[in-house]
């Protein structure tokens, strides 16, 4: 089977083995739909998700089997394809049945840090009794039993290419389809098919709202809309887990929020920032801070809600704002945001500013200096305005 000349049937082999792991892997997928609350789900949505699972587990298979295979193949060692494919699915059905349990517990997917604590802690940070061991032993071996029929099922069909072709074409369009629902989904707000992404492992599916509103297939307001439709509406985060209680003491201040994305902290001296410098003598300069994250999403996210990172995607599909900006709004703030690089990507008008009336989503220009001054136009002329009703919050970037 692995000789130079039959190198179609190792092609139909790989499109084979990644149907029958596809099928295995969404079963397995079925754990995750067990957290979630269904009640609002239709057979459509079990249909969807089931379809989203099998074409994106077939493509992760086959492309890894492909690529480990090509490299195996250069070295001249095809006879150990098989071998090969044996391992990678073991490993595969038992690090994804693994998934299942985590996110069962956690709510979030095994990630390098989760794995170098359990393999690399020497049992000090993650432990396992012998009823758990003897459980993960009965899973792992049940595990190698269905990549064993995987791989034979793929042997024995082996000679049927044109199955085997059907098979892609199938698989292909399913992700080409699912792809399409989740990007029209995502832009009207329907949950049962958004939060199917936060769900599955490595699923990052399309996005394409400014396509669809620059196709005047959805406008501005239904794409940027924070409301739910449906029974969306009672699915909610539970946050803040209780009612923020704020206390009246002493006068009310402005607040301005300024931020420069990528700035490093041993930037801001005489030598790069002169300026900036000076004004910082005159305030408070904190050295010991720990950001939410590494990136603009994650740590605009967190020093606004108080939530780590994970939560972003909930909070998006949930449309739920920041319990600072909300509270600042009951005391008669007025919110305004005033950015070069907008507000819709990351998504911070449907996360942190959600449901903020008349909201800047962007600045006009043709670079990123027009941009910044557009920015600083409109706030000066809201600042203005604000001096003469009453105190504010401001998001500058």
């Amino acid at each position: 089977m692995m000789k130079d000349r039959t190198g179609r049937l190792q092609f139909s082999f790989f499109l084979y083995n990644s149907l029958f792991m596809s099928i295995c892997l969404s079963i397995c997928s079925g754990r995750f739909v067990s957290v979630v609350d269904t009640e609002s789900w239709s057979w459509f949505n079990f249909v969807y998700f089931y379809a989203v699972a099998f074409s994106l587990y077939f493509f992760i298979t086959f492309l890894v089997q492909l690529l480990l295979t090509g490299i195996f193949n250069i070295f001249k060692l095809r006879k150990t394809v098989i071998v090969l494919s044996l391992l990678l699915d073991a490993v595969i059905l038992i690090l994804f049945l693994a998934d299942t349990f985590v996110f069962n517990q956690f709510r979030l997917h095994i990630n390098l840090a989760m794995l170098e604590m359990t393999f690399l802690g020497g049992g000090q940070i993650v432990s396992f009794s012998p009823k758990m061991l003897i459980e993960i032993f009965g899973l792992s071996a049940a595990c190698v039993a269905a990549a064993v029929l995987c791989v034979f099922l793929a042997v024995k069909l082996n000679k049927s290419k044109r199955f085997a072709v059907t098979t892609f074409v199938f698989s292909l369009l399913l992700l080409i389809i699912t792809n399409g629902i989740h990007g029209f989904a995502f832009a009207t707000h329907k949950q049962n098919y958004v939060e199917v992404s936060e769900m599955l492992p490595l699923n990052k599916p399309l996005t394409f709202s400014k396509l669809l509103i620059k196709t005047g297939i959805l406008t501005k307001e239904e794409v940027y809309s924070t409301e739910l439709p449906g029974n969306g509406k009672n699915k909610k985060m539970n946050y803040p887990l209780h009612p923020l209680v704020c206390k009246k003491n002493g006068e009310d201040f402005n607040i301005l929020f300024l931020f420069v994305d990528s700035l490093r902290a041993d930037m801001l001296d005489k030598e790069y920032m002169p300026n900036t410098y000076e004004i910082s003598k005159e305030g408070i300069v904190f050295k010991d801070h720990i950001s939410g994250g590494i990136n603009t999403r994650h740590g605009i996210f967190t020093l606004f809600t108080g939530l780590p990172g994970s939560y972003w995607f909930k909070a998006l599909s949930t449309k739920t704002p920041s319990i600072l900006v909300q509270a600042l709004e009951q005391r008669g703030y007025s919110i305004g945001a005033f950015t070069g690089a907008g507000l819709t990507m990351p998504e911070f008008n449907q996360t942190i500013f959600a449901g903020v009336k008349d909201l800047r989503l962007s600045s006009k220009g043709n670079n990123v200096i027009e941009r910044d001054l557009d920015a600083i136009r409109d706030f000066e002329k809201w600042a203005e305005e604000k001096k003469i009703k009453g105190r504010f919050l401001v998001l500058s970037s």
